[in-house]
């Protein structure tokens, strides 16, 4: 999701956002409305991701071995 389709979704503007992701405005009632946005238990944001998310790499595709 883009910090635009974010702050769409959010009522609010890009600026508001970034400062967010900035960890800046972070009040309780901040993180109740990023929760319900993203649709996920609010106690989801105070915890780390497992290793099970991954990130996306660039580039060519690692070789698997046959």
């Amino acid at each position: 999701m883009s910090q635009a389709d974010f702050a769409e979704a959010m009522g609010t503007s890009v600026q508001w956002v970034s400062r967010v992701e900035l960890g800046e405005n972070l009040t309780l009632l901040t993180l109740e409305r990023v929760s319900k946005v993203l649709e996920v238990p609010m106690i989801s944001l105070f915890v780390e991701p497992t290793k099970a998310v991954r990130a996306v790499k660039r580039g060519r595709p690692r070789k698997t071995k046959s």
